[in-house]
Formats: C-alpha cells, structure tokens, sequence
C-alpha cells in the first residue's frame, strides 16, 4: 500500500513538472511570436516609410519572403 501510495505521489509529481514545462515551453513560443510580429511590423513600417520617400521597392513584400 506505502508502494502505491509512494508511486502515485511521483505520478502527480512527474505529471505537474511536466505541465510546468509546458506552460513555459508555451509562454516562450509566445514571446518568440510576438517578437517576430513586432519585428515584421517594425520593418514593415521601414519600408512604408521608404516607399512615401520613393526609395523603397516592393512594399508588398509578402511575409514567407521574409525569414
């Protein structure tokens, strides 16, 4: 019964550590996400900005072109 009840306990153990890696393998991705995001739109605006100047081509440039 001590058995069990041990191996059930690092059961719940093992199963919260592996949720805690996945929340924070997740809020990563999320970071990352928003990262590339506001660089996307960051050099977007670059090149907005460049085009009303007229030195800028290609202003439709779409995103799989750029990574």
């Amino acid at each position: 019964l001590v058995d069990s009840l041990g191996g059930r306990a690092q059961a719940v153990e093992s199963a919260e550590k592996l949720t805690n890696k996945d929340l924070q393998l997740r809020e990563l991705e999320t970071r990352q996400t928003e990262g590339l995001l506001s660089l996307f739109l960051s050099n977007t605006g670059v090149r907005n900005v460049l085009a009303d100047l007229g030195l800028g081509t290609d202003v439709q440039t779409p995103l799989s072109a750029e990574y």
